[in-house]
């Protein structure tokens, strides 16, 4: 947007504009002078331009002798006034800026900004660029937007602009204002920062927004904590501001969301958002709508808290039998036992009811540590996606790939407060009292890691308990008469001889559990080449497959298109892992697909995939299963082998053959 007139002028026009519209009264022209550093008489001259008069547009001004001037005009027009003036401003990115930026992130961070479209002429002239120059970071600017599904559209005698959904919109404008680099002196550094906000990121807003915004919206965004009775964590907090300001440019050219989530009218976040918006709507003189209210109570849902809320009882019941099934199955799939570890079951208690409430009220969280927990914690990952469907059916939800990076980092935090790894649950029958029986226990602890005693008892109080609460039964009393596999007689000082027998029953579990895990599985991992576009016809395809040999039921295919939209099974690598609802398998099995191209699978490529079909009949197939699943994923070696091998009787023996530490078992009996 241009004015006529001087330059010079049309910055103290906007000057003047400005400390009217601050003013709801008549204020004396001296006083404007002096605010401006002018004389009086020099004011009275702008006042008097046809160019001052058309910039005051829709508003006008009155002129009262002994009394001033005064704007006039209805909270509409001065609102639209004050737009004006803000967009004038945006219009020429101030050039030590502009230098910051590489060329393709000028011209994007321009077309977010624009309310009309921009010709490449003014790009040039800004760039310093010839036109064809130009065009050539355009066609990079075009494939950048298109990957986040947005148009770049260019018209002739028009000029170029940004089409798309709002929300993409937003969220690739975020993207951009986080992932671009700013180099000093691109912005003066502060005298003092602001608590809430590291240098670094306070910096980064008052680069790409206007520092007094960023001062305001700390305050408004202050005044909803207290609404909410609690504090963002300071990485959310600086989230939120970004949020609002990108919220707050795009309403200032016209761009609003459309989805319109009444339902969000019923929680406390709605009402802090009402709060923020009318500090907005005052501050930035501008009229915020309903969509947006709902937009920002989102923002406010998914923002971390420093201490944890209570949940209204009605909007969320978390079934804590179902969270103990999930823990449950998790310990099966890792082989290790979390179902005993209260902080664990405590945390994800926690986490679960804001998670799930999040998810009910279609507010996404994003987790920025995503892709290094796939990489990482590529084992738990795929545990927690194959346990999760109980869960999603009791509450009617369904998790997304940044809920379950989160639920994952519960489940790694309490796999790291486990020191042995895989631990075996074992029961103690002792009767020579508790001095006799701790000690026995400190030496069983002590000898044999892979132990843990989680029940002392006497002979008497055995035939009370359950047998199936444990894995390994040892009896200082020797009047325990059983043939059970899982009971063995040791001494009551723990000879060497005892520590042997332990010793050997833990090998020969493990041998035993691979060897009938192997020949279950014999006929039921399948290799096959195959030349596909897209997931969709993998899934379909191999679904289909599964269902004609009997694996799986009717539907599968289908529960597999359906998770991929609750969350990606893309695990990085140019590996996929999908599955399907486990009530619908008969069969555990496997297909390996290795295709003879890459395809897009969400944001990653892929180009070997691992067709899962699991249920839970068999607690020792699927540990091996999974076992022997996750060291292949995150092995490069052996995908690599997978990848160049044509034969498939050796990809079925590479997936069957027995793990390193049973052979190893094995070769020490």
């Amino acid at each position: 947007m241009s004015y006529g007139g001087d330059a010079m002028n049309v910055q103290l026009y906007k000057k003047i504009i400005k400390i009217l519209l601050e003013h709801q009264q008549y204020i004396p022209v001296a006083n404007i002078a002096s605010q401006l550093d002018v004389s009086s008489k020099t004011v009275h001259n702008y006042l008097s331009e046809p160019a001052f008069y058309e910039m005051i547009r829709p508003c006008t001004i009155d002129k009262k002798q002994k009394l001033g001037i005064k704007l006039f005009g209805n909270e509409t027009q001065r609102c639209e006034l004050y737009e004006k003036l803000v967009l004038a401003e945006q219009t020429v990115y101030p050039p030590e800026r502009m230098l910051a930026l590489a060329e393709e992130a000028y011209i994007l961070h321009t077309l977010f900004r624009a309310g009309a479209p921009c010709t490449v002429q003014s790009l040039a002239d800004t760039l310093y660029k010839s036109k064809t120059s130009v065009h050539s970071v355009l066609e990079r600017v075009s494939q950048w937007l298109c990957d986040r599904g947005i148009d770049l559209i260019k018209k002739e005698h028009v000029g170029i602009w940004i089409e798309g959904e709002e929300g993409k919109i937003r969220a690739a404008y975020r993207e951009l204002c986080m992932q671009m680099k700013i180099a000093p002196p691109a912005v003066d550094e502060p005298t003092a920062l602001p608590e809430r906000l590291t240098k670094q990121n306070y910096l980064r807003l008052c680069f790409f927004f206007d520092r007094e915004k960023i001062d305001a919206l700390q305050q408004i965004l202050s005044l909803g904590e207290v609404v909410l009775n609690n504090r963002f964590t300071e990485n959310d907090f600086f989230k939120l501001l970004l949020k609002l300001s990108i919220t707050l440019q795009r309403i200032r050219i016209k761009k609003f969301t459309t989805i319109d989530t009444t339902s969000l009218k019923n929680i406390h976040e709605y009402l802090a958002a009402q709060v923020i918006r009318s500090h907005m709507e005052e501050w930035f003189r501008m009229k915020i709508p309903d969509e947006e209210l709902y937009e920002i109570t989102r923002y406010l849902l998914v923002a971390r808290k420093q201490k944890n809320s209570p949940v209204p009882i009605h909007e969320v019941l978390i079934n804590e039998n179902l969270t103990q099934q999930f823990i449950l199955r998790i310990s099966q799939f890792l082989q290790l036992d979390l179902t005993g570890d209260q902080e664990l079951i405590y945390n994800l208690l926690l986490h679960l009811k804001p998670a799930i409430r999040r998810i009910k009220y279609g507010a996404k969280a994003e987790n920025p540590l995503l892709d290094d927990i796939r990489h990482k914690y590529t084992s738990i990952y795929l545990a927690v996606m194959t346990s999760i469907e109980e869960l999603e059916l009791e509450e009617k939800i369904a998790f997304d790939a940044n809920e379950i990076g989160y639920l994952c980092l519960h489940i790694a935090a309490a796999v790291n407060r486990r020191e042995n790894g895989r631990y075996i649950r074992t029961c103690l029958v002792c009767d020579g009292g508790i001095t006799l029986s701790k000690y026995l226990e400190s030496l069983l602890q002590s000898h044999i890691g892979e132990l843990k005693i989680t029940r002392v008892c006497t002979s008497g109080e055995l035939s009370y308990m359950n047998p199936e609460e444990f894995d390994l039964l040892l009896d200082e009393t020797h009047l325990i008469k059983s043939e059970d596999a899982k009971l063995i007689q040791i001494s009551a000082l723990l000879e060497p001889d005892d520590i042997t027998k332990i010793k050997s029953w833990i090998v020969g579990r493990h041998v035993l559990y691979a060897r009938q895990a192997v020949s279950e599985l014999q006929d039921k991992v399948l290799y096959v080449h195959d030349d596909l576009n897209s997931k969709e016809e993998v899934l379909t395809r191999y679904g289909n497959y599964l269902l004609e040999k009997g694996y799986v039921k009717p539907g599968y295919a289908e529960s597999m298109l359906e998770r991929e939209k609750r969350a990606s099974t893309a695990m990085g690598r140019y590996v996929a892992v999908p599955h399907g609802s486990h009530t619908l398998v008969q069969v555990s099995s496997l297909v390996i697909v290795n295709l003879k191209h890459t395809i897009c699978w969400d944001e990653f490529y892929v180009d070997l995939v691992f067709v899962l079909a699991i249920n839970f009949s068999n607690i020792a197939t699927n540990q091996y299963f999974f076992r022997r699943l996750y060291s292949i994923i995150k092995d490069e070696t052996l995908i690599s082998k997978i990848k160049k091998s044509a034969d498939t009787q050796a990809i079925q023996a590479l997936f069957l053959e027995a793990p390193a530490y049973v052979v190893d078992a094995e070769k020490n009996r």
